[in-house]
Parts: C-alpha cells; sequence; structure tokens
C-alpha cells in the first residue's frame, strides 16, 4: 500500500504539479514520507542512540530552526528561528515579515500595472503558469490558465491569451510571443528586466466568482463525524 502511494504521489507531484512539492500541499506528502523514514529507522535499530538522534532533532527544531533568509538583498543564517524562540525573546512581529528570494523592485511595478489597466473582473496571463498564480494572487485578478490539468476541457489554441485583458510575458521573448502579438494585436505597456507587459485590446470575457452557498457549520459537523469515526477506530484498535 505504501508503495502503491508513493508511485502516485511521484506520478502527481513531479509530472503534473513539480513546483506543488514546495507549497502547503506539498507538505503533507513531505511529513508522511518523513514520519515513514523515522519509523522505519527506530524498528530497525532498536538502539537507545536512535532514539537519542530523533529526541535531538525534535528539540533543534522547537528551540532553534535556523533558516536562511535574504535581509537588505544580502544572504544571512538566522539561528534562531522557531516560533518557540520567538515567543521566548517576545518579538513575534518578526514571523510576521515577508522575506522574499525575489527583487520586489521588479515584480512590484508589474502588479501596479496590472492594476492600473484592469478591473478586478478582468482577466490576466502569463507565458510561465505559475507566474500567472504569483500575479494573479498580488493583483487580486483572476487567472487564465491556473487550472489543474485533469480538468481542463477541450479549448481553442491561446484560449488563455484571447481571454486575458493583460499577458505577462517573463522573457526572453521567443518565436510565440511575436506570434501572438501580431495575431491578437497585443499592445506593449511595460517592460522591465524581467517580462514584458502586454494590453490585449480585444478581450471581453469577465469572471465574477460564485459565492459559497454552504454555511460553514455543515462543513463542522463533517469534520465531527469524521473525527468521531476516528476516534472509534482508534479505540477498536487499541481494545484488540
Amino acid at each position: 500500500m505504501v508503495l502503491v502511494f508513493m508511485k502516485l504521489f511521484f506520478r502527481v507531484k513531479f509530472s503534473h504539479y513539480p513546483y506543488r512539492l514546495f507549497s502547503g500541499q506539498g507538505i503533507l506528502g513531505l511529513c508522511f514520507f518523513s514520519s515513514l523514514l523515522w519509523e522505519n529507522y527506530l524498528v530497525k535499530s532498536g538502539k537507545p542512540t536512535a532514539r537519542a538522534v530523533l529526541i535531538f532533532l525534535c528539540a533543534y527544531l522547537l528551540i532553534f530552526h535556523s533558516t536562511f533568509s535574504f535581509r537588505g538583498g544580502r544572504p544571512g543564517l538566522n539561528i534562531f528561528n522557531s516560533t518557540y524562540a520567538h515567543f521566548f525573546k517576545a518579538d513575534m512581529d518578526k514571523l510576521l515579515e515577508f522575506k522574499s528570494i525575489f527583487y520586489p523592485a521588479d515584480y512590484y511595478p508589474i502588479v501596479d500595472v496590472i492594476k492600473k489597466h484592469t478591473r478586478p473582473q478582468e482577466i490576466i496571463s502569463s507565458n510561465i503558469d505559475m507566474m500567472t498564480g504569483v500575479f494573479s494572487a498580488l493583483s487580486g485578478r483572476p487567472a487564465a490558465n491556473s487550472m489543474f490539468y485533469e480538468i481542463k476541457a477541450r479549448r481553442a489554441i491561446f484560449e488563455e491569451y484571447v481571454f486575458a485583458r493583460l499577458i505577462v510575458w517573463i522573457k526572453p521573448p521567443d518565436k510565440t510571443l511575436y506570434f501572438l502579438k501580431n495575431r491578437l494585436k497585443w499592445q506593449k505597456i511595460y517592460e522591465n528586466k524581467i517580462a514584458i507587459v502586454f494590453e490585449n485590446p480585444n478581450a471581453s470575457r469577465r469572471i465574477y466568482p460564485a459565492k459559497a452557498v454552504i454555511p460553514f457549520k455543515y462543513i463542522g459537523v463533517i469534520l465531527a463525524i469524521i473525527f468521531m469515526f476516528l476516534a472509534f477506530d482508534l479505540f477498536l484498535r487499541n481494545k484488540k
């Protein structure tokens, strides 16, 4: 069963969504494999040294949890960067700071251009799917090419560009860009060292997201039922 899960996980994560391994969804698989690794390590070794290593690792992550970060454009090592350490030092505000490995001078102007030239319901796109999601999140605009592979319908060629009001083309430009620019009559409105922003004057589609109709209390009832079954299953296992 474990081997089947591993095979499915790697096929889905690495073939279709390679970047999701480093997101909140990818952490689920990472936690699973980390738990499996330590379980096998403790079972096979059966030595006090193994338990000592595990205890030391947990204590290190709890107290230290050292990380690399960028401040003022320079990389640095933050030795005490755990939640426990920040609570102890009473500087929890540092955990709320956004530390980016990118340069805001490059992408913030693009976000400003998107907000200036589009309305909240108008669609944006990019030649790189991941960057479409990034600029969509930063600007609050719907993205044209962020649907999952398995639920994408058959579409016309370049549909994600046809219906987009703004297109953020990550450099370098290529033959596809020149073809689309001439075919769809794009107009360049901004350019910096990482991207070129085009406006599509013929785009007319807009998106009005539907609001959730399921009350949150129903979700709470479903979760309560699930936890009840889990608790009942644990009770039966311990009874055996």
